[in-house]
C-alpha cells in the first residue's frame, strides 16, 4: 500500500482562537434555549400522541420536524393561538442560534418569544437573566400543555 500525503492544515488563528473559546465557555443561554426547546418538543409530541391515539402511526414514522408538529397542533386546536405564536417565536430562535456560528439568545431574543403569551410578560420582565427567564418560561408552557391535555381527556 502506498503512503497517502495528507496537507498541512491551514486556517485562520482568528476563527481558531474562537472555536477553542465557544468550546471552553459555560454557555448557559444555548443549553437553556435548546433544553426549552427540547421541552416543548417533548410535549408537543406527547400532546400529538394523546390526540391522535392509534391513528399516530403514520404520522410518527414521517419523522415530524418541530415546525411541522407545530402546524399539526395549530391545524387541531389543541393549544391557543398565542402559544403557538411564541413555539414559532422559540423555534425561530433556536434555529438561527444553532445555525449561526457564535450566536446566543439576548434577555431581549427570549422576551420577544414569551412577548407572544401576553400573561406571561409582566411577571418576568424584572430579570436579566437568560436561563432564569427559559426556566420561567418552560414553567409557563408547561401550564398549557397540561391544560390541553387535561382537555383531551374530557372531551
Amino acid at each position: 500500500m502506498d503512503p497517502v500525503d495528507i496537507p498541512e492544515l491551514t486556517f485562520d488563528p482568528a476563527e481558531f482562537q474562537l472555536l477553542l473559546d465557544q468550546l471552553d465557555a459555560e454557555n448557559e443561554t444555548i443549553s437553556f434555549l435548546l433544553k426549552t426547546h427540547l421541552f416543548s418538543e417533548y410535549h408537543m409530541d406527547r400532546l400529538l400522541a394523546d390526540y391522535l391515539g392509534e391513528k399516530r402511526e403514520p404520522v410518527d414514522r414521517i419523522d415530524l420536524r418541530f415546525a411541522q408538529k407545530l402546524s399539526l397542533i395549530d391545524s387541531f386546536a389543541l393549544l391557543p393561538e398565542e402559544c403557538i405564536r411564541s413555539l414559532r417565536a422559540l423555534n425561530k430562535l433556536r434555529n438561527r442560534c444553532v445555525h449561526t456560528f457564535n450566536t446566543r439568545p439576548t434577555i431581549e431574543d427570549v422576551r420577544q418569544v414569551a412577548s407572544e403569551i401576553k400573561a406571561f410578560v409582566p411577571r418576568v420582565n424584572d430579570t436579566e437573566n437568560v436561563a432564569d427567564f427559559l426556566k420561567a418560561y418552560m414553567f409557563f408552557l408547561f401550564g398549557y400543555f397540561s391544560a390541553a391535555k387535561y382537555d383531551l381527556k374530557h372531551k
